[in-house]
């Protein structure tokens, strides 16, 4: 009777605790690293002295057992020099809804003041290669991945096998755990997506975004390729635009 109890006991607890690491919130900071656009653009360089050499931004990633969503989270102030303050153009404004179970995905990106809804009925295949190489994330061991992105630029993953969870920062995902830093190159510069607090056991409503004009993918880097053409000429070497402000006193 009392093994049968203990038995009971135990299978209870492994119940709570799966259930604890299927469900919670996990906030993101995203690090831009600046340098290469500052030193590529004179304008830019004339205040590199006053300019930080990187922006970050807060996102946070909501998931269950079948659902996730990545979206923008509290926004903190920019660090600039005394009496200078730091905007950004198209600043990260990505929501990326992901169904486990289908592999629908519903993106909405924020493109030159315009809203964008990206819809697909399966997600595309991410061809990761598994590398034996750990480091410690957030209080987790992780192994490392990398793969290729359209562009042909290395994107860098690790995620923690005990967070069984396939998903991870921006739609990416399909790995055996939970990606807790994502290292990808933006056109300013590289990017460092790396989890700061995890907290397991949260409920979460999790819903698809729904603002924007309905593309699809195809659609939507038409529409990306072909702006970004128009201005390559005038905004040449710029990158993403920093706006840089004097503050009255």
């Amino acid at each position: 009777m009392k093994k049968a109890t203990v038995i009971g006991l135990l299978s209870c607890l492994v119940s709570v605790n799966f259930a604890q690491q299927n469900s919670g919130k996990i906030i993101f900071e995203e690090s831009m690293d600046l340098k290469e656009m500052i030193a590529n653009n004179e304008q830019l360089s004339a205040f590199a002295d006053m300019m930080p050499t990187e922006l970050t931004f807060n996102n946070e990633l909501l998931f269950s057992s079948t659902e996730t969503l990545y979206r923008p989270g509290k926004e903190e102030p920019q660090k600039a020099a005394e009496g200078m303050q730091i905007e950004m153009e198209d600043k990260p404004d990505t929501y990326v809804y992901t169904n486990l179970e289908s592999s629908k995905t519903v993106q909405q990106e924020n493109f030159m003041g315009r809203k964008f809804l990206i819809t697909s009925d399966k997600a595309e295949k991410q061809k990761w290669k598994l590398e034996n190489v750990t480091k410690e994330i957030a209080g987790y061991a992780c192994r490392r991945a990398t793969m290729k992105d359209d562009k042909g630029e290395e994107v860098v993953a690790w995620y923690a096998p005990k967070l069984q969870i396939s998903s991870g920062p921006k739609g990416y995902g399909q790995l055996p755990g939970m990606i807790l830093k994502l290292e990808t190159r933006s056109d300013s510069g590289p990017v460092a997506i790396t989890a700061k607090d995890i907290q397991l056991g949260v409920e979460n409503e999790i819903k698809p975004p729904k603002k924007g004009k309905k593309v699809t993918k195809e659609q939507f880097d038409k529409i990306v390729r072909e702006k970004m053409e128009e201005f390559k000429e005038a905004r040449e070497g710029e990158g993403n635009k920093v706006i840089i402000k004097t503050e009255e006193r």
